[in-house]
């Protein structure tokens, strides 16, 4: 039963447990099982050790001097805190406080008994061991009677320690008061914290305070590590919190040298002090010890008292996770006055995103007065470290340009109009100040980091006379790039004139025009409005390819798929079309060149997904207007250049000079001369549906037959309303190739005849195929011509006609011989002849199998049919006979 089977279950275990308690008397060992961190029971039922009356402090032993000349500490029931030891109930120091190693935790703790079987002494030990488990201490108890007596015994083996404790508290069952006297061999020294950067001596000595350090925020920034050196940066402010970057109410932080990342290594109010005499020199020395909000890092400022000027040396990572410092400073000696900190260079405390205030209350350093465009500084090249991008900064205000958006600092590349950059957003700044150490002249720098972190820009602001000078040096770490900045406006209270002459740009006004800074006036492309577009299917001439591209300066224009765009670009079958930007994205920007001094303006453009950019950059020159394509310089970036009077400030309205007509579309079929000579209407050529119909090719010759209707849809075969058709020559098959509702009518003048050409261009109604209608204005009669499919799916026709030309009337045209189709008189005989066919089909038929007749009798009144030959003679001699003046009859 189950009964039996927990009493037998019973009785084993208790065989089990008498057993191992005969083995522990015979080999002399005891039990003491834990109860608690300091306490266990012993199990000869002798009683309780407990180690709690000990409990004094925390730690209640501390800094107790070693063989190896390290502090050791020690809290027997509850975890303390000692410099960068955080809840562990043992600690080791360096003499110098300049390390803390974790000994052990109290949650670890583990106890083991033993007696001597000569004397009957009863020591119990118990066992700590460090939270990343690399370090144990052993506490050996020994229970005597008299004062409690602790000593350090230090590193016994690697990484292996031992302590001693001698106390009444080591014996079972002793009371509250068997703490007794004095612990000995402790190291009296401290030094305890009454601020966050101020402790009081224990021996009565005095204070000692770093507050009169404080000079900035942080007093102490980017140092560079010295004894591990590594790619970062460091600040400490002894006694107030701080923010950079990332780093959020500091006492310490660490940063990469380009502002990339930030970590926070230590919070003011977890400062712990403590202080030792230098065994070598006696000199006192105090230890500010931090650690991180997340508790994963630690620093140790170690402060020593020295004469002479204030020092910090950034040590570095000497040990995991722990940052060490040595600061020495008359300030870290006791009872030192206000004045310990010396002499200082005064510092510019940030008061906005260009501006900063002294600290010693010499006045205001504010670049405000430098803004003269958005940006101030735009499109500089790299001089120190050359390379194929343009530098944009300004200063106090964010700007935008293409892809950089809110920013105070942009890299584009010269080559590539999509590609923008941002190195630093306004709301990262931080300004900051030092002293020359040639010249001992002041230097301000505006550090910024770009919005997602990755890249840091740093501007070097020097005080000088004369003009403004800016200087792109590059990127001159990875992902770190240095500017410089000379001006008068960098130094003490400067003037709101301290600018100078301000470097001349081109503010936006509209999507094709800009104002010109220095007022000489504004630059205004809407004269070159001819047509929509303005430039049509222009080929790429830098970069080559298959493709034709259209830009319209002001007004937005759809071709093919591209709808309301300022740039398209299109396969030169047609079978493709593909948005470069739109008109509501355009971004203008410009100034004088720098080498040239000609006006140049830019127009950068997106296209409504962002997946393609393009940038035309306009040249104010004289002469005719020049529009070329350079074509895509980069992948999904598209170049464009404009010389143009029209690109010059207040240029004349015919600044355009005599431009091509153009022909606005004012129906399926027409369209409105823009140089008044009036309208072109072809709908007068109307005469059949379709108006021009089965027309072979000639040019390039096929196994069709074409069909155009100018004006209204038809249809033919599978061709469904449709403006042009293709069928086979036997009608097996018919191809849409093109609709009316996607007409695109154009004008052009032919540059050695002077003639007027309209083409009127169709796209079918999946897309995959076009045509394109040349007409010509000619007199004389209207001829059409179908050269063929010039190129892949692709279809050229060619039409001669009066109704071409702008002005016609509607008798413009007469019937043409070459039109095609039939005459009314062909029509009718088909007709006859097809009802006649049927007649005969129909009533054979009918007689055959309905009323049975065999032979010649299932043809249709036969008898007629038979008959009908003698009908036809006797009506001709009928006609004929009064002619031949005959009688019928007989004389009397």
């Amino acid at each position: 039963s189950k009964m039996d089977s927990f009493n037998r279950n019973s009785i084993i275990l208790l065989c089990f447990v008498n057993i191992l308690l005969l083995a522990n008397i015979v080999s002399g060992q005891e039990i003491c099982i834990l109860t608690t961190p300091c306490s266990c029971e012993m199990g000869d039922g002798s009683g309780q050790i407990s180690l709690r009356p000990l409990v004094s402090g925390s730690p209640s032993f501390k800094n107790y001097l070693g063989p190896d000349g390290s502090l050791y500490s020690w809290n027997p029931c509850e975890p303390f805190h000692q410099g960068l030891c955080h809840n562990v109930a043992a600690c080791k120091v360096a003499s110098n406080l300049s390390q803390y190693m974790d000994l052990g935790s109290q949650d670890s703790v583990q106890a083991l008994a033993d007696r001597d079987h000569v004397t009957g002494e009863l020591k119990v030990t118990f066992v700590y061991e460090s939270e990343n488990v690399s370090r144990r201490t052993k506490l050996v108890t020994k229970c005597t009677s008299g004062e409690t007596r602790f000593e350090a015994h230090g590193e016994i083996e690697p990484n292996s320690y031992l302590f001693t404790l001698e106390s009444p508290c080591a014996c079972p069952n002793a009371g509250p008061e068997c703490a007794g006297g004095l612990v000995q061999n402790q190291q009296e020294l401290t030094c305890n914290k009454t601020g966050p950067c101020s402790c009081t001596m224990s021996d009565g000595s005095g204070v000692i305070d770093l507050r009169p350090l404080l000079s900035g925020n942080p007093t102490f920034k980017d140092y560079n590590a010295t004894t591990v050196p590594d790619d970062y940066l460091y600040s400490w402010n002894p006694c107030e919190p701080f923010s950079e970057g990332a780093c959020e109410n500091v006492a310490v932080c660490q940063r990469t040298r380009n502002g990339s990342m930030y970590q926070d290594l230590g919070l003011q109010d977890s400062v712990e002090t403590g202080a030792s005499e230098d065994p070598e020199t006696g000199d006192i020395v105090v230890s500010f010890a931090y650690s991180s909000a997340d508790g994963e890092r630690g620093s140790l400022v170690i402060a020593k008292c020295t004469t002479g000027e204030t020092s910090l040396t950034v040590e570095g990572l000497t040990v995991t996770n722990t940052y060490s410092f040595l600061l020495e400073s008359p300030c870290a000696c006791i009872n030192v006055g206000p004045e310990c900190a010396g002499t200082q260079t005064p510092t510019c405390v940030q008061t906005g995103p260009c501006a900063c205030s002294m600290s010693d209350g010499s006045g205001d350093v504010n670049l405000q007065p430098l803004l003269g465009g958005n940006p101030t500084f735009k499109d500089y090249p790299a001089t120190t470290v050359p390379d194929d991008f343009l530098y944009s900064w300004n200063p106090c205000e964010p700007f935008t340009e293409g892809l950089c958006k809110d920013v105070a600092i942009c890299q584009r590349n010269s080559s590539d109009s999509q590609q923008y950059q941002d190195l630093g957003v306004q709301d990262t700044v931080q300004v900051s100040s030092s002293e020359d150490p040639d010249t001992g002249e002041m230097l301000l720098s505006f550090a910024y980091t770009s919005s997602d972190g990755e890249r840091s820009s740093l501007i070097a602001a020097k005080c000088t006379t004369g003009e403004t000078k800016f200087t792109v040096e590059g990127e001159t770490v990875i992902d770190s790039y240095l500017f410089e900045l000379e001006s008068p406006c960098v130094c003490l209270n400067a003037g709101p004139d301290c600018a100078g002459k301000a470097p001349v740009t081109c503010e936006k006004t509209g999507p094709c025009s800009c104002r010109m800074s220095d007022g000489s006036g504004e630059v205004n492309l809407q004269p070159l409005l001819s047509g929509n577009p303005t430039f049509k299917d222009y080929p790429a001439s830098t970069f080559p390819d298959d493709f034709m591209y259209s830009w319209n300066p002001c007004n937005s224009f759809s071709e093919g798929t591209c709808q309301d765009v300022a740039l398209c670009k299109a396969a030169s079958d047609g079978s493709a079309y593909y948005d470069l930007g739109r008109q509501n994205t355009v971004e203008v920007s410009g100034g004088p060149d720098p080498s040239s001094g000609e006006i140049v303006v830019s127009f950068a453009y997106s296209s409504a997904d962002q997946e393609r950019a393009s940038i035309v950059v306009a040249t104010c020159t004289t002469g005719e207007t020049i529009f070329t394509v350079e074509g895509q310089t980069t992948e999904n970036a598209y170049s464009f250049q404009l010389e143009s009077p029209c690109a010059c400030p207040n240029a004349d309205p015919s600044c355009a000079g005599t431009k091509a007509p153009t022909c606005e579309k004012t129906g399926p079929c027409s369209c409105e001369m823009s140089d008044g000579s009036g309208e072109i209407n072809l709908r007068p050529l109307l005469s059949g549906n379709p108006t021009f119909k089965d027309i072979p090719a000639t040019v390039v010759t096929d196994d069709f037959l074409y069909s155009w209707n100018p004006c209204e849809p038809f249809s033919e075969g599978s061709c469904q309303n449709v403006a042009v058709c293709q069928k086979k020559n036997d009608g097996s098959a018919y191809f849409d190739l093109g609709l009316h509702d996607s007409v695109e009518i154009e004008a052009s003048k032919d540059p050695i005849t002077g003639q007027t050409a309209v083409s009127l261009g169709y796209t079918s109604g999946d897309g995959q195929r076009s045509s394109e209608i040349i007409a010509t204005c000619t007199t004389g009669p209207t001829k059409f011509t179908v050269e063929g499919e010039d190129v892949l799916n692709s279809y050229l026709f060619m039409l001669e006609s009066n109704c071409a030309c702008p002005g016609a009337g509607d008798d413009c045209a007469p019937p043409s011989p070459t039109s095609g189709g039939l005459g009314a008189g062909a029509i009718v005989i088909i007709v006859a002849l097809s009802l006649f066919a049927g007649y005969f089909l129909l009533g054979a038929i009918f007689n055959k199998f309905v009323r049975g007749k065999q032979g010649s009798e299932v043809v249709p009144n036969v008898q007629f049919w038979k008959n009908l030959p003698g009908y036809i003679k006797h009506g001709v001699l009928f006609v004929i006979s009064p002619c031949r003046r005959t009688s019928t009859y007989e004389e009397i």
